[in-house]
């Protein structure tokens, strides 16, 4: 059984009531060891988030379905953060939750950061690039594997994570990267000091393999149980 809150649904096997976010306080210091996360931008407890699909049309059926398994394989299967499990079309641009909207954009794909996603719609949420014509032009090889690898990343922005490589304790050879050097994401409320770096996250620019990497780095994972909990299934 479930109930609807905001928009939310609450699981009552998880809990029957909404907890609100996370109380930092409990869980500061162990977030300190793994990844760069913005504490003000968690998903409320015990929820399943919507996600809808501002121009669904976009795109078939299946390359939508490849999202949601990547998704479902990925942060889903790491830690108890639950989307709803099936993404239609968005009813109108004030929907409750994600909003993705597919463009081939120059820039790339892109994301807000956690809940700042809720109810933002079309380029405004999160963008997913469907064709890479104009954005990493070498992943028309493998479009399904850069659209997976694409939506992993973005999805971990979705959660509450920035990009690994904007640490202040990155690497000189990482910092001076073009594309960090580029990288214009916000980063005063993201908890980092004294954390050690992780090179294999799926959120490091850095990482050679984040363009084509569908799986989680251990360190992804533990901050994804840390920020939510472990796996209830």
């Amino acid at each position: 059984m479930s109930a609807t809150v905001a928009g939310y649904v609450i699981t009552k096997q998880r809990q029957p009531e909404v907890e609100g976010l996370l109380d930092l306080s409990k869980f500061d210091a162990q977030l300190r060891p793994y990844g760069f996360v913005d504490p003000k931008r968690f998903w409320p407890k015990n929820t399943v988030i919507p996600v809808c699909w501002d121009n669904p049309e976009a795109v078939t059926a299946s390359t939508r379905d490849l999202v949601r398994r990547a998704i479902a394989d990925s942060w889903e299967s790491a830690a108890n953060v639950e989307f709803a499990p099936n993404w239609g079309a968005c009813a109108n641009p004030d929907s409750p939750g994600i909003h993705i909207f597919w463009k081939d954009d120059p820039r790339g794909a892109g994301s807000l950061i956690g809940n700042r996603l809720d109810r933002s719609p079309r380029a405004k949420g999160m963008r997913l690039n469907p064709t890479f014509l104009n954005w990493r032009k070498a992943c028309q090889s493998n479009v399904e594997l850069c659209i997976q690898a694409t939506a992993t990343h973005e999805f971990g922005h979705a959660i509450g994570l920035n990009h690994e490589s904007l640490r202040n304790d990155a690497p000189a050879s990482c910092k001076n990267n073009p594309d960090v050097l580029a990288d214009t994401s916000q980063t005063t409320d993201t908890d980092t000091l004294g954390t050690p770096y992780d090179d294999k996250s799926i959120m490091n620019y850095c990482n050679k393999m984040v363009a084509d990497q569908t799986t989680l780095s251990e360190g992804d994972i533990k901050v994804a149980q840390i920020m939510y909990g472990p796996p209830l299934k």
